[in-house]
């Protein structure tokens, strides 16, 4: 068994920010997608409403990836303070 001592923070923030970000990518076109899939079925095509539906993806895609940044920089540094008073998780690693 190997302890975890310390979470790097950056290589943490980049993984999560494009984790998210892809979370946030893949939301905004479901969102979008649906919209106009509603709008047509209904009948009553708003391009406002619509257009303001596809200009989700990148929102969403910006916001997701902004909470990934800002999770990937506070839960490292809390599980390093965290880790130096009552010790790291403790894991099983196979090195080939």
């Amino acid at each position: 068994m190997t302890e975890l001592k310390r979470i790097g923070i950056l290589s943490s923030a980049k993984f999560l920010t494009v984790l998210m970000g892809i979370v946030g990518l893949t939301l905004g076109i479901i969102y979008s997608v649906g919209g106009a899939i509603y709008d047509i079925i209904v009948g009553q095509v708003s391009w406002g409403g619509t257009g303001l539906a596809f200009a989700a993806i990148p929102g969403m895609t910006a916001m997701f990836a902004g909470g990934g940044l800002a999770v990937g920089i506070i839960a490292p540094l809390a599980y390093n303070l965290f880790a130096r008073w009552v010790g790291g998780i403790r894991i099983n690693l196979k090195l080939d």
